[in-house]
């Protein structure tokens, strides 16, 4: 269930990876209050067109209000133009419309995920400020620095000595690489819970997959 107190953290970690035709999305399930009581009930995977997910870490009802920002900013351009909205359009709106809050910008980071208008998978980017950055692969929250490196190390092909493949990623290396950086943020961060959720963005609709690591 979503509440807006305001005293409640989303601090836990989103992975996201871009493949040829798919993207693939995760986030935990955590909740946390003021006092570090938290709950592992919450999608905080949010689904703003039926080919674009998107998620966001740090203050919850900041959270919650980006993401009514993005699903009005989807709405209007719909109503306005007849037409769908490519995420290319809905990511730069959105930029615009948290460069306007700039001097009383909401506290969050956050991740678009889905499906371009050429069929190919594309993952972007945001801070606080708006600053939009088109990636392969991204991680935000609170394990950040622990997953950035294996998607580095397979994805990014820092400090390897070999060319890097010219072939995108399969959608079952997406999932297997996730997966990792799931185990991995749940070992060493203790705000991100063993409770996961995944979605599959392909041009035919969204794969959920809820993975839960140990039990709460």
């Amino acid at each position: 269930m979503e509440t807006d107190k305001e005293d409640l953290l989303n601090v836990g970690t989103i992975v996201a990876i871009a493949g040829g035709d798919f993207a693939v999305i995760a986030t935990d399930t955590q909740i946390t209050n003021s006092d570090f009581n938290s709950t592992s009930k919450q999608d905080k995977l949010f689904q703003v067109s039926p080919v674009a997910v998107m998620s966001s870490s740090g203050s919850w009802p900041d959270t919650l209000a980006v993401i009514r920002l993005m699903k009005t900013i989807v709405a209007d351009y719909e109503s306005t133009h007849l037409r769908p909205i490519t995420i290319d359009a809905m990511s730069q709106m959105f930029s615009n419309n948290m460069f306007k809050r700039r001097y009383l910008p909401y506290c969050v980071s956050t991740i678009l995920a889905g499906i371009d208008k050429k069929g190919e998978g594309v993952v972007f980017s945001f801070d606080s400020l708006g600053h939009c950055q088109q990636v392969i692969y991204q991680a935000a929250g609170m394990a950040t620095a622990m997953v950035l490196p294996l998607l580095d190390s397979h994805l990014g092909f820092t400090n390897q000595s070999e060319t890097a493949p010219t072939e995108r990623i399969k959608v079952t290396e997406a999932v297997s690489i996730i997966s990792n950086c799931m185990v991995i943020a749940n070992e060493l961060e203790n705000l991100t819970s063993g409770s996961w959720l995944m979605k599959i963005i392909t041009k035919d609709g969204i794969e959920v997959r809820e993975l839960p690591l140990r039990q709460e």
